[in-house]
């Protein structure tokens, strides 16, 4: 491998980790009633994602929290659903990131 590529992935591999580690400090801030380290797995997995395709992929908070409130009733416990719309709709309003197609509309 070329001193180039092993640069590269280094530095994505820096940005990867300092992505998830302000996404932890995001979670800990929406949730702090949930200590991060108590959070079960598929949950802290669902959040990492949502949060991360709102503030780092710009996919539109609604697309977000719709998809994964989905996932959570799919593949959570009984109250993971709420728990995942909870933490990322919170996101999104003091975020300050439109949350509905409505007011995207009301904008206009």
């Amino acid at each position: 491998m070329s001193d180039k590529k092993v640069a590269r992935r280094a530095s994505r591999h820096l940005a990867v980790k300092t992505m998830f580690s302000k996404i932890k400090l995001i979670i800990r801030a929406y949730a702090p009633e949930f200590p991060y380290e108590k959070i079960a797995p598929i949950n802290k997995a669902l959040l990492v994602l949502g949060i991360g395709e709102m503030k780092f992929l710009g996919t539109p908070p609604v697309v977000v929290i719709n998809e994964y409130v989905e996932l959570a009733k799919e593949f959570g416990e009984e109250k993971s659903a709420s728990f995942i719309n909870g933490v990322l709709d919170n996101f999104r309003k003091r975020a300050g990131l439109k949350g509905s197609r409505k007011e995207e509309k009301s904008e206009d």
